[in-house]
């Protein structure tokens, strides 16, 4: 923003980017404030921003619709989080992360983790455990609301027991607390577009390297910065932190460029 934010504006969610003649110069809020500013870094997707939060949408370019219409989303996880009667050796599991599956193929190739190993507070006598499995978002797109917990409840099954299989401890009859999520909850809770929240698709067509030298072309409306796991780098703790500095430094590089830092 171009000037101070009152503490009555933070905290705030952002429906409306305003835009004039290709440039940004403020947002609407939900509850129907207008903030005026000269730069937004974007957190939702451009797919989001592109299609719902430009107003006016005349305002969107022909080339920002062809790039969020060209882009693949990346895999988004399925997790079931559990609290299981016993301690974690009880119950099978020696360690706080692992990795395990003899494919690829979604909900064979899991990841677990147990709370207890890194946090040794947590209730004696009983396991905290979380298994995710990361898959393509496209299944998920069209799933009926008379199916869906049918879906969650298969394949938290079918996720168990693959992790069933590494701990050679059949710990379901313990289960004393059990969520399963999945994009969608992702998508009600967190606002991710299609719950997803591993960014965009990287492939040999829409790779880092290619996003970086497509910068400028892609840089559709002036003000505007996106950081998330849809950035330039992907996704991940890491190249979040990455995405995040360079927006930072794309608006500080245009303050510099017109005088104004």
């Amino acid at each position: 923003m171009s000037a101070r934010a009152s503490a009555n504006e933070f905290d705030q969610e952002v429906e409306k980017i305003l835009v004039k003649d290709g440039k940004v110069y403020g947002v609407r809020t939900a509850r129907g404030d207008e903030i005026h500013c000269d730069y937004v870094i974007s957190g939702p997707y451009p797919n989001k921003v592109y299609s719902q939060m430009i107003e006016p949408l005349s305002e969107v370019p022909e080339g920002a619709i062809k790039m969020i219409n060209n882009r693949k989303l990346s895999v988004v996880p399925v997790s079931v989080i559990m609290v299981i009667e016993g301690t974690p050796e009880e119950n099978g599991i020696t360690d706080y992360s692992t990795f395990s599956g003899t494919t690829t193929e979604p909900y064979n190739y899991i990841t677990t983790i147990c709370l207890n190993y890194a946090n040794p507070t947590l209730p004696k006598g009983y396991t905290q455990l979380s298994i995710t499995a990361l898959v393509p978002s496209k299944p998920f797109h069209d799933v009926k609301e008379e199916e869906y917990h049918d879906l969650k409840r298969r394949l938290a099954n079918e996720m168990i027991e693959e992790c069933i299989k590494i701990t050679k401890v059949d710990f379901r009859p313990r289960i004393t607390e059990i969520e399963i999520t999945t994009p969608i909850t992702v998508s009600h809770y967190v606002g991710a577009w299609k719950g997803n929240i591993y960014g965009y698709l990287h492939s040999m067509e829409d790779h880092a390297v290619a996003r970086l030298q497509m910068k400028e072309k892609d840089h559709f409306i002036e003000g505007l910065e996106f950081a998330g796991a849809h950035g330039m780098s992907g996704d991940g703790m890491g190249p979040q932190i990455t995405n995040g500095r360079a927006a930072a430094k794309g608006v500080k590089e245009d303050m510099e460029k017109k005088g104004r830092l």
